[in-house]
């Protein structure tokens, strides 16, 4: 990448590809993410070195990571035939009630950040050590038909917030994407949206 030049996500896309296969504990060691805190895994590791190997570093803006488009990494498992899938669901973008409220899906931060995506899936290791093999690298644009899916999802999310407020959210609600809290510690009243899994699966085309 050239000095003072945004990554393109075709660019990135290349890049990124060339990790098929590879281990992220690997890159983590040589920027220095570190894997662990206090003995426990750092959920957040392999996204944080995805990061620093494109040159960016950590934020919690809502608008997308890059120029015009969004870095997402996501875990995968394989199913009984040998086949990726998504083993979780992905965060997407924090959730303010009020803007959520003031703001209709067209100009939201929830469409902003899955319409132009490259996302990452890995496998770790089932053993609570650090390890995120790279699987697959995926450009996604939000197509009309899935975005009208989504838009309804977020209508629903919106409604009930107006109506009854953030009590009212629930990881039952939606069908593409959900609400779930997000942060440190039982209780947690910070949300932040989420794809399921099937817009998952979707995204990176299994």
């Amino acid at each position: 990448m050239t000095i003072g030049q945004p990554l393109t996500r075709r660019r990135a896309l290349t890049e990124l590809q060339q990790l098929i296969g590879c281990d992220l504990c690997d890159l983590a060691r040589h920027y220095g993410v570190p894997t662990h805190d206090r003995g426990r895994l750092n959920k957040g590791w392999a996204g944080l070195t995805l990061e620093r190997h494109l040159g960016t570093s950590p934020n919690s803006r809502q608008q997308p990571d890059f120029s015009g488009w969004e870095l997402k990494g996501v875990a995968l498992a394989f199913d009984e035939t040998g086949a990726p899938r998504a083993k979780e669901t992905m965060a997407i973008t924090m959730l303010s009630p009020s803007d959520v409220i003031a703001t209709p899906f067209a100009r939201s931060h929830l469409r902003r950040k899955l319409r132009r995506m490259l996302v990452v899936g890995w496998v770790a290791q089932p053993t609570g050590q650090a390890s995120a093999r790279i699987v697959c690298v995926e450009r996604f644009n939000l197509p009309p038909d899935l975005e009208a899916l989504v838009k309804a999802d977020y209508d629903l999310i919106r409604g009930l917030l107006r109506v009854y407020g953030l009590s009212a959210l629930s990881g039952r609600v939606g069908e593409w994407v959900q609400t779930r809290p997000k942060g440190a510690g039982h209780g947690s009243t910070t949300r932040a949206f989420y794809a399921r899994q099937k817009l998952i699966d979707l995204i990176l085309r299994f």
